[in-house]
């Protein structure tokens, strides 16, 4: 046997039943069977996902509060991550009204003269994006809601724009259909 799909009528002392997935993986399993579980299926429609050894749950969703947890079975929020996330990234040397759909930082190095960010593409609420200037050999300037079709608007803390004269960075955050400077 490789693997198989197990049915029982009850789960942890509760009515109803469950489903588990396993596989053959040696002597660790819980039971004694040589399988180890993969994914279990509780009668409230919780999901746990096990790491390599079948023995403990690394991911899980949560039906009834409707969670999902990374790392926790115990997920406090829509989406409970307990450990690093990396993002995407992104580099251009002709930043204006570039596409920042699933990306988190955008790194711009160009020798071709000074730069201006009047607008960016893309962008979901709660996303945040760091533009990281990695070249002082130009200026960076971040221009405050002067965006050009397809550009959604920057939104500047103090309403001015922002130029980076050396090396350096602005933190935004989406929100409202716009980017809102959050940090330098």
């Amino acid at each position: 046997d490789r693997g198989r799909i197990r049915v029982q009528d009850q789960s942890n002392n509760k009515t109803g039943g469950f489903m588990r997935i396993e596989t053959t993986g040696g002597t660790d399993s819980t039971d004694g069977s040589g399988f180890e579980t993969r994914i279990f299926l509780d009668n409230d429609g919780d999901i746990f996902f096990y790491e390599d050894t079948g023995t403990t749950a690394k991911v899980k969703w949560d039906a009834t509060n409707e969670r999902f947890g990374i790392g926790t079975t115990s997920p406090t929020a829509k989406l409970n991550v307990d450990g690093a996330i990396v993002g995407g990234q992104k580099g251009d040397s002709s930043p204006d009204n570039t596409d920042v759909s699933g990306v988190n930082s955008l790194t711009v190095s160009t020798g071709a003269g000074s730069q201006t960010i009047n607008g960016l593409v893309g962008g979901v609420t709660g996303q945040v994006l760091h533009i990281i200037k990695t070249n002082s050999a130009f200026t960076l300037t971040i221009a405050d809601q002067n965006a050009t079709s397809p550009g959604v608007e920057i939104k500047t803390a103090d309403g001015n724009n922002i130029s980076l004269t050396n090396f350096g960075g602005v933190t935004l955050l989406f929100y409202n259909g716009a980017w809102w400077e959050v940090g330098k």
